[in-house]
């Protein structure tokens, strides 16, 4: 138990913040209090005269955090995408349909001046997925489940069906 020193009511210590610096490592005024001072205290129109004013600062500081933490800030990054899918999902597709062109573009464009490359990627049949072919309607299966001697045949397998249409397209 502690005495919040604003309200002067005595609480559970998991009403207080944690503080390192205090004897008792907590905040000495509840959550419920510093919630209120902050709310009371807080002006947006104040904060956002600042960012205009030091909009460069900002930014310049920001970009230097980011280029002293790149590997950091990936991860955190990952992390977060790996936790909320769905909103990670809809700011892939809101970026695809803003940047679409450009990215098909610069595409065509790398193709075009690297032609050894352009199906580089299909040709490969790598392990992840060969095994994401195998399970990909399977709702109990996942790929990191299939043993790599089955992952090596289900490989083969596509690459004999792959020859077999190769074949056929050129009957055609």
């Amino acid at each position: 138990m502690k005495t919040c020193t604003k309200c002067g009511e005595t609480k559970e210590r998991a009403a207080f913040h944690a503080h390192a610096r205090s004897p008792d490592g907590l905040q000495t005024w509840c959550k419920a209090c510093r919630s209120a001072h902050a709310k009371a205290t807080y002006d947006p129109a104040k904060a956002s005269a600042y960012n205009t004013a030091h909009k460069d600062e900002i930014r310049a500081r920001k970009h230097a955090y980011l280029q002293e933490n790149r590997e950091k800030e990936r991860e955190r990054i990952k992390r977060w995408a790996r936790a909320n899918p769905d909103k990670a999902h809809a700011i892939k597709r809101r970026y695809a349909e803003k940047h679409g062109d450009r990215d098909l573009l610069r595409l065509k464009q790398f193709v075009a001046e690297n032609p050894e490359c352009k199906n580089i990627r299909r040709k490969e049949l790598r392990d992840a997925y060969v095994a994401y072919v195998m399970t990909r309607r399977s709702k109990l299966l996942k790929p990191e489940d299939i043993p790599q001697d089955l992952i090596d045949l289900k490989r083969q397998q596509l690459k004999l069906l792959r020859e077999l249409k190769e074949i056929k397209h050129e009957d055609r």
